[in-house]
């Protein structure tokens, strides 16, 4: 599971809804055992002043180990935590200073120029145009449908995790090419995309590209799927060993056609005399001339270690949701998602990782809960551990805002984790204004909000 966090903020405020300073104070539940796991205070410090300019941070982030389960890494590492807590405290300041929420998000959203609260400075800041795209497209201005509906608000952002990737490609005398690297595709398409990347420089059809899995006798140590990096880190290696391949190739037709190398380019799968159409010789030509003087595949490679990322892709998103009065039973009517991508490489797949996370995300808000009942754990299965079904899921709309910015090949950025992260905090502020309650631990379950609902009217609060 997740880190269980107990979070505490405070945060001074400018008379003219501009946030001046925040103190900050998170301690994360480990388990029983570290692993590789307590790196996540890091992260979660790094986020505690989420996606705003804040002049003046104090943050203190812990680590401890109790006698309970061990808890791990999983899509966007204590992210969802942090941003949860950051996202419903800025709706709590902006009802206290009489601020629209989304108004107040846009004046203190980190805008182009501005560093991080933590002082990471980041190109190519789209915050203010994530945080628009999602509002408009969820009409945040206009009325809502009904009695006892609300619409909540947050925002994140995740940049690339970096690490080491090595690739290495193979082509035989028919133009097909083998890919050969250490990296195992755990369900989100990594492969699919790599291969592309390959076919997108080779301009030969992605069919025509075969993955194959190696151990780090055959190609180097690889970083592994995770933190985002796979599309950066993975797809700069292997558009590396593409490069490094097509300028083999290019090298080889260059002779045949007795030209220098920096005449021929590669075109549709043929090699053609730049400014000169009619002399072409395809890439079939050019492989299998190449392997019957080498007496083997053509190759290209490329170990690649990324550095920290200059660039970041924010999420904003909206939930509007229905809270019955009688019950506490909140139901999702709507989440709108709004990403600012780069160059989208694979739209069905994007798409999937963006509706994944905002799913897997519904289900850490609102039911997903391991209950320890006299130091045991008493949710033993799936029938007692709830996660989201198809009636569980609500529509769903997504805002894409791309722009050639990514630091990923052909300017893409990762995808994975950023659609999880705000989807909790959205879901909390929506709660609070259709019922005027206010949940501050997840899952916000039924029983919660039907308590805080018989507390609010037991104080005579309407």
């Amino acid at each position: 599971p997740r880190h269980p966090a107990k979070i505490t903020l405070k945060t001074g405020m400018k008379k003219d809804g501009r946030i001046w300073a925040r103190q900050a104070h998170v301690v994360f539940n480990s388990g029983a055992y570290g692993a590789f796991k307590p790196r996540v205070y890091l992260g979660g410090a790094d986020h505690l002043g989420g996606t705003y300019q804040i002049p003046h941070v104090n943050i203190d982030s812990y680590m401890v180990y109790t006698n309970s389960v061990p808890c791990g890494h999983m899509r966007a590492p204590a992210k969802p935590q942090v941003h949860f807590a950051v996202e419903s405290h800025m709706d709590m300041i902006a009802e206290e200073m009489g601020i629209d929420a989304y108004q107040f998000r846009l004046i203190n959203v980190i805008k182009p120029g501005d560093a991080s609260p933590t002082g990471k400075e980041f190109q190519e800041i789209r915050a203010e145009d994530t945080l628009r795209g999602a509002a408009e497209a969820a009409g945040w201005d206009k009325p809502k449908s009904g009695p006892n509906i609300g619409r909540g608000m947050a925002i994140s952002d995740q940049p690339p995790g970096s690490g080491q990737s090595s690739a290495r490609l193979a082509m035989d005398a028919e133009g097909n090419v083998d890919l050969h690297m250490s990296l195992f595709d755990t369900g989100t398409g990594a492969h699919t995309i790599l291969r592309q990347v390959v076919a997108e420089v080779l301009t030969i059809p992605v069919e025509n590209v075969r993955m194959v899995i190696e151990d780090t006798n055959a190609v180097e140590f690889d970083s592994g799927s995770g933190g985002s990096r796979v599309t950066y880190t993975s797809g700069q290696a292997v558009l590396g060993a593409a490069n490094d391949l097509r300028g083999k190739l290019i090298s080889r037709a260059s002779e045949l056609f007795e030209s220098d190398e920096d005449q021929v380019e590669l075109v549709g799968g043929s090699f053609v005399i730049k400014g000169d159409a009619s002399r072409t010789v395809t890439l079939q030509e050019v492989t299998s001339q190449a392997v019957t003087d080498t007496h083997g595949p053509i190759e290209g490679q490329l170990t690649y270690t990324s550095p920290t990322s200059e660039v970041t892709g924010f999420s904003a998103q909206v939930a509007e949701v229905e809270v019955d009065p009688e019950t506490g039973q909140v139901t999702v009517l709507k989440i709108v998602t709004a990403h600012d991508v780069g160059t989208i490489l694979n739209p069905l797949t994007h798409q999937g990782q963006i509706e994944g996370g905002v799913i897997q995300g519904l289900g850490y808000a609102l039911m997903e809960e391991i209950s320890i009942e006299d130091g045991r754990i008493s949710t033993l299965s799936l029938g007692d551990y709830k996660i989201p079904t198809m009636s569980d899921i609500p529509i769903l709309e997504t805002v894409l805002l791309e722009s050639p910015s990514g630091p990923a090949p052909f300017n893409s950025k990762g995808i994975g984790e950023s659609s999880n992260v705000p989807v909790a905090g959205a879901i909390a502020n929506a709660v609070y204004d259709a019922a005027g309650v206010r949940i501050f631990d997840l899952p916000i379950t039924a029983e919660k909000v039907l308590r805080a609902l018989k507390e609010k009217e037991a104080s005579g609060n309407s």
